[in-house]
């Protein structure tokens, strides 16, 4: 029986990163946009559905109207 975990092995987080030391994977993962949470022991969890779910919706802060105040 073949099942997934709920996160991402440290080879896979590996080849989303590139980077093996957690605080090089959080810097990493911030710049694409990836949610993760930090353990207690200083390594990086991130929930499989946040890869496999493809990317999140658009900011909204991107469609901001503008308003003059004068």
């Amino acid at each position: 029986m073949n099942t997934l975990s709920i996160g991402l092995t440290p080879a896979e987080l590996y080849e989303v990163t590139h980077y093996r030391y957690p605080q090089k994977q959080i810097n990493a993962l911030v710049l694409m946009g990836i949610p993760f949470k930090v353990r207690p022991d200083g390594s990086v969890f991130v929930a499989r559905t946040a890869i496999e779910d493809g990317p999140a919706a658009p900011q909204s802060r991107m469609h901001q109207d503008w308003v003059i105040n004068m």
